[in-house]
């Protein structure tokens, strides 16, 4: 099993013998992964489903304030605000780097498109927050094309 804490911006990867299904943790400041290194694909499958699910209801999250506050003021609504959903799921993406090697490994290759499907819609959401915060409109709007038109796999 490898076992993944990211604890005050500090990613560590622990691998241990210790079979257990992929579960995934948020709380306040700290994002626990545990994840089955064993032949039971099928709940694994379903966890990177429900975790890219997240993915992408974060981003459509992020785009529903965009029409409902615009740009200027996406950044200043109330917590969690634009930014705080984009660093939740940006926990993921480093899950996901950290494991999709394994599954490359394991000929798993559908799993490793939905992982590298939902750290695309992770970066696109990353670029459009600091879009915003450059005051970029043009590179905003382009941003949110983007994320709207990016299809969950």
């Amino acid at each position: 099993m490898l076992r993944i804490l990211l604890h005050g911006g500090v990613l560590h990867a622990i691998i241990t013998n210790n079979p257990a299904v992929l579960d995934v943790c948020f709380f306040d400041d700290i994002f626990m992964a545990n994840f089955v290194i064993d032949p039971a694909w099928v709940k694994i499958e379903q966890q990177v489903d429900l975790i890219c699910t997240d993915v992408f209801k974060t981003a459509s999250d992020v785009l529903k304030s965009v029409d409902h506050l615009g740009f200027v003021n996406l950044l200043s609504e109330p917590k969690p605000n634009a930014e705080d959903k984009m660093l939740r799921v940006k926990v993921v993406e480093s899950v996901f780097t950290a494991i999709i090697g394994y599954f490359e490994q394991n000929d798993k290759h559908d799993l490793v498109q939905k992982m590298l499907n939902a750290k695309q819609q992770i970066l696109h959401l990353e670029m459009l927050i600091y879009a915003v915060k450059s005051k970029d409109m043009e590179e905003s709007n382009r941003l949110v094309g983007l994320l709207g038109n990016q299809r969950q796999l």
